[in-house]
């Protein structure tokens, strides 16, 4: 294989003194392990902090995961798991964490560090290898990477994808995404080493399994390819080559899980249009910009509230956001021959951005989906600093690095005070209560945290005042019904969901159909209680709580064919222990109904 030559200009001899930096020849591991040390030093509150919000379904009270043996049977459940989607790498990684170290959130967190950890080591090297093609001085190219890249790390605004356990799906993709793109730099820029094709293939490949946010990752290669190498793999046949391999990897895709519809039925239970939610991501954008250049805690939430856009004008930021998005990437573009850094690192922000950011009926807005994109605005900041430190603004070296080790020291101290909040789910709540008041959403979830806690009093209060904001809201209206119902005020609970119906602020999920079937059945109104229950095992099939007080229900009717079959489906769907009473009851039952008798 022939190397290829990189489109830059012949370095020139190294002086002392001539880089932005104090030259001197740093070791990698000089500079990584203290990269390292302090971004161990910003999370070293978090590794006690516990469960939060989507860990629940995914990790904790996901049985497919919670595995007991490496057998194939296993490891295919596990890998098969989709509460969150199709993410088979990481739900092998959830399980294994589970197999080797149990439940405790702590083994978890480290874990989840551990991941960044090889995220900003990964980032250093192709940060290096990139400032290495512009710098004149590479020892200090390189020391100009270590800076950017412990900014990168530290940002306050990258603690939700490190402690929300969840979350490892954003790091695994992260990881296999820089994997992925470092083995395409060495294949392209070296032009050494046949098997460096597949790596970066199989990594991309390992990215999207980890989360589908990778999956346009190749849009970067040829980012790279178009401004850093002599465009051979741009030349017509091989481009035509890559994006019919491309196509057919989407057209399998969008079939395999038929996403048209998947996309139509998403956008029926969202409270906003895919029109909207287009409208609303630039202005998302441009406050995740903000964020990363003043990241503090005031400004940081687990979930912000966005008010959706519906025009270009309404509201007028819209307008506002999509000239300052189109100006930024517009500054990227013209500056691409003289400083092709800067371009590259726009459109890296802005290319992998574009699957969460774009048509998807996913949420609004939230933070860890900048993880990823934010490493190519770093790369265009570093370099438009170094730019700026050699051209315009000449500085000494002894203050270049008092003023570099004041930033790293002010994003370690604004990460370890953001990390406080994460403690448990009452302080995670408390916090985005505090940020966001009228959000029905947060004191919903806060109410839920509160009643886990034994907090019935506070959590009644929490429940009362997301009903006050949206008294329609589903989940905070049947938390409280059962609530009461916990506490012996049967009435009172029921009048709550007595004539409650699904609305535009949210259709009931199979949680709520379940709750409102067990409210009615306590009050004894057996009819509705069999709707409800009905509701929750068609949303969710194999719901096996709602299949066993169904199976209840029919047996009290005298349904027996009815009932045994809801016994039995409870049996296939149960994923908790074979011990429990359940199971035995399930099956002394439908023994009964057959009429025949079973020992234990």
């Amino acid at each position: 294989m022939t190397a290829v030559k990189e489109r830059t200009s012949k370095p020139r001899k190294e002086t002392a003194g001539k880089g932005p930096l104090p030259r001197r020849r740093w070791a990698n591991w000089q500079l990584c392990v203290p990269m390292l040390a302090i971004n161990l030093l910003a999370y070293s509150n978090s590794f006690k902090t516990g469960w939060h919000f989507d860990d629940g379904p995914n990790v904790f009270g996901n049985p497919d995961v919670q595995i007991f043996d490496l057998s194939w049977s296993s490891l295919a459940r596990a890998a098969s798991s989709s509460p969150g989607g199709k993410r088979p790498v990481s739900y092998l990684s959830f399980a294994l964490n589970y197999y080797l170290f149990g439940e405790d959130a702590f083994s978890f967190h480290v874990v989840n560090f551990l991941i960044h950890g090889l995220n900003t080591f990964f980032v250093f090297k192709i940060l290096s290898k990139l400032f290495a093609i512009a710098s004149r001085d590479g020892e200090s190219a390189r020391v100009l990477s270590a800076v950017t890249t412990a900014l990168w790390s530290l940002n306050p605004l990258q603690t939700q994808a490190v402690i929300y356990v969840v979350q490892r799906m954003m790091l695994l993709s992260c990881l296999f995404s820089l994997l992925s793109f470092y083995f395409f730099m060495q294949w392209r820029s070296a032009g050494r080493g046949k098997w460096y094709p597949a790596l970066s293939l199989f990594s991309w490949l390992l990215a999207i399994g980890s989360k589908e946010n990778a999956f346009l990752l190749p849009l970067t290669f040829v980012a790279y390819e178009w401004l850093f190498t002599d465009r051979r793999l741009l030349r017509p046949r091989n481009l035509a080559s890559g994006l019919a391999v491309f196509l057919c990897l989407a057209g399998f895709i969008v079939k395999r899980y038929d996403l048209v519809k998947r996309i139509e039925v998403d956008y029926s239970q969202r409270e906003f249009t895919m029109t909207e939610r287009l409208l609303t991501q630039p202005r998302v954008v441009t406050f995740h910009l903000s964020q990363l250049a003043a990241p503090l805690p005031s400004r940081l939430a687990l979930r912000h509230e966005v008010e959706k856009s519906v025009s270009l004008t309404t509201p007028p930021t819209t307008m506002l956001s999509i000239l300052f998005l189109g100006a930024l990437f517009s500054v990227g573009w013209l500056v691409r021959r003289k400083e092709p850094l800067i371009c590259f690192g726009m459109m890296w922000f802005f290319l992998n951005l574009v699957v969460e950011s774009s048509f998807l009926p996913l949420e609004l807005i939230y933070e860890h989906r900048v993880y990823l994109p934010s490493v190519g605005l770093f790369l265009a900041l570093g370099r438009s600093a170094e730019v700026a430190l050699a051209r315009w603004l000449p500085l000494p070296s002894t203050s270049l690095v008092y003023c570099f080790a004041l930033l790293i020291a002010c994003s370690c101290s604004l990460a370890f005070v953001r990390n406080q909040a994460w403690q448990d789910e009452v302080s995670l709540w408390a916090d985005n209560v505090g940020k966001y008041p009228s959000s029905f959403r947060a004191w919903n979830n806060l109410g839920t945290a509160y009643a886990k806690s034994g907090r019935t009093s506070d959590a009644e209060q929490a429940f009362r005042k997301a009903l006050e904001t949206a008294p329609q809201y589903p989940p905070a209206r049947v938390n409280l019904a059962v609530l009461l119902k916990d506490q012996g005020r049967l009435a009172d609970a029921h009048s709550l969901i007595e004539d409650f119906r699904e609305t535009q602020i949210g259709t009931f999920s199979a949680e709520v159909y379940y709750n409102m079937g067990a409210i009615f059945a306590s009050k004894g109104v057996m009819d509705q209680a069999f709707f409800h229950y009905v509701q929750a095992v068609n949303r969710l099939p194999n719901y096996a709580e709602a299949h066993f007080n169904l199976a209840l229900l029919y047996r009290r009717a005298g349904k027996k064919p009815e009932a045994k079959q809801s016994f039995q489906r409870f049996l296939e769907h149960w994923r908790g222990p074979s011990d429990s009473p359940f199971v035995a009851e399930a099956k002394i039952s439908i023994s009964e109904l057959d009429g025949r008798r079973i020992f234990f």
